[in-house]
């Protein structure tokens, strides 16, 4: 474990220290609007649920759907998803919301995919639950639906996504979901404009390894105004991003580097500690 820490802390040093239902058709706007959902607990009540993909009480039919996914049978599949999705299976109801969602072996059809979607979300109850990682992704794609509208079904609705979005936030601790609250806080959508929040929401997703959060709370580090300045651990974040990053994420890169070019010798130097420390903790 040691030596891939040095190693991994090797590859960073230089750049450190040098410069389908039928009654989805009808839904109204009201009816696809506000889920009604917990109160959700603030950022320092959160507790990360669970990730091991445990199946209690998997009826055959899920079993049957899964298999039949597994050998390409697309169209069995669906149907058994159906089946189980109205035997109240939560996995099934997301499964099938995904693949309407994406056009994954079906139509892409986003209407559809928010009514299985906001199924798995209303039917969760317990975050701590093997199923709260569906609630979680689904409540996320939600937020997005509420967000940007589905035309000609869904009007755009900013405080409804808030809602959605701070509930898979808190009271699941999805990282994803931490990120784009935290979007919504810097731009004032669907919520009051509150830097100070967002930054507290950008550490939770970036602790859970979110590169999107930590490379926007890096970058807000480094520039300082909105939150207290911290070039050094700013650096920090930009660089564990930098090393997540897409290739198409040239922001982050940019991000990175402008920041490495304008810090001094010692916030490089602290940077690097920083990060050799969060190499050394273990990670879930």
């Amino acid at each position: 474990m040691r030596g891939f820490i040095l190693g991994v802390v090797a590859l960073v040093v230089a750049g450190l220290l040098q410069a389908s239902p039928a009654a989805a058709q009808s839904r109204s706007n009201e009816g696809m609007g506000v889920l009604h959902r917990p109160e959700p607990r603030p950022p320092t009540d959160v507790a990360r649920g669970g990730d091991d993909p445990l199946k209690p009480g998997e009826t055959e039919t899920m079993r049957a759907a899964r298999m039949a996914l597994q050998e390409g049978n697309t169209r069995q599949a669906v149907e058994l998803l159906e089946i189980a999705a109205r035997e109240g299976v939560i996995e099934a109801n997301w499964k099938l919301g995904r693949m309407y969602a994406d056009g994954d072996g079906v139509q892409q059809d986003k209407v559809v995919a928010y009514e299985y979607l906001r199924r798995v979300v209303q039917d969760q109850a317990d975050g701590n639950s093997p199923d709260a990682r569906f609630a979680a992704d689904a409540a996320v794609t939600l937020g997005q639906y509420q967000l940007e509208g589905i035309p000609g079904v869904l009007q755009p609705h900013p405080q409804a996504a808030a809602e959605t979005l701070r509930y898979a936030a808190a009271y699941l601790a999805d990282g994803e979901a931490q990120y784009q609250v935290a979007r919504l806080y810097l731009a004032g959508t669907g919520v009051a404009k509150d830097p100070i929040q967002a930054a507290r929401w950008l550490r939770l997703a970036a602790d859970k390894g979110q590169h999107n959060a930590q490379a926007l709370l890096g970058s807000m580090l480094v520039k300082g105004g909105d939150i207290l300045r911290d070039v050094a651990r700013g650096i920090f974040w930009l660089t564990i991003a930098k090393e997540n990053a897409r290739p198409d994420e040239h922001w982050i890169t940019a991000a990175y580097d402008d920041a490495v070019a304008q810090a001094s010798q010692s916030d490089r130097a602290l940077a690097l500690k920083y990060l050799e420390d969060w190499l050394k903790q273990p990670r879930r």
